[in-house]
């Protein structure tokens, strides 16, 4: 499956692997971001169609990690709890419990590309000092799209990072165990100034609004999100 087919069947995609309705629109936004920085990219980008498939995907494990016993989580995936844990336990048992594993056996599963395989393998917080190395942007657009989505919307770069350091705190699934975290988490503003070197744009211009507008333009001509068992937020 190339790309463009990824692109026109994400919606197929997300009802094949039940995705969470919440987790599609993590998704969606990332990939809306990774359009936007895209577009206005003064480098060589090798295929837009690439950073925005991958971005479409790069969670489709992510289930498998979810602490279902959180106040958070619990509030999030709200009467349809128990539904989402089912789900759970069923992606486990066929994908594995580590959601980043879990994801490259789906795409493996799809035929995704090479080049969509390889963004997709290492665009993980561990390999943030790879990412700011390597001499390759679509990798770097993909991590930092990742990097600004909290589950509710676009925030900025260091609210992310706190987001992420509250919610899992006391987790193995932590990716801020690792034990080079400072280091990381300063490439991962590294990476930001990379990026926005090449642009006419700011990171404060990256937000809800802007890529809710390239997601409705560019990415929702065949994406019907599946209301079946939608989480109720209180």
């Amino acid at each position: 499956m190339d790309s463009k087919n990824i692109i026109d069947s994400i919606s197929a995609i997300y009802e094949k692997f039940h995705i969470p309705p919440i987790l599609q629109s993590h998704m969606l936004r990332s990939a809306g971001l990774g359009w936007l920085i895209s577009k206005e990219f003064d480098g060589n980008l090798t295929n837009i169609n690439d950073i925005v498939a991958t971005l479409l995907i790069h969670d489709l494990g992510n289930i498998a990690k979810i602490d279902f016993d959180s106040k958070f989580n619990r509030k999030l995936y709200g009467d349809n709890i128990g539904y989402w844990m089912k789900t759970k336990d069923m992606i486990v048992s066929t994908y594995g419990k580590n959601d980043h594993q879990a994801t490259l056996i789906m795409a493996k599963e799809l035929g995704v590309s090479d080049r969509v395989y390889f963004l997709l393998e290492n665009i993980t917080f561990e390999k943030t000092d790879f990412i700011l190395e390597l001499d390759d942007w679509d990798l770097k657009i993909c991590a930092y799209a990742d990097y600004r989505v909290a589950p509710f919307g676009i925030v900025s770069l260091k609210e992310r990072i706190d987001d992420i350091k509250r919610r899992y705190k006391g987790k193995d699934t932590n990716p801020f165990n690792e034990p080079r975290t400072e280091l990381l988490t300063k490439y991962t503003f590294e990476i930001e100034k990379e990026i926005f070197a090449q642009l006419s744009i700011s990171p404060s211009d990256i937000n809800n609004e802007s890529v809710e507008q390239h997601i409705k333009k560019h990415l929702l001509f065949n994406y019907k999100p599946s209301v079946k068992h939608e989480q109720k937020v209180a």
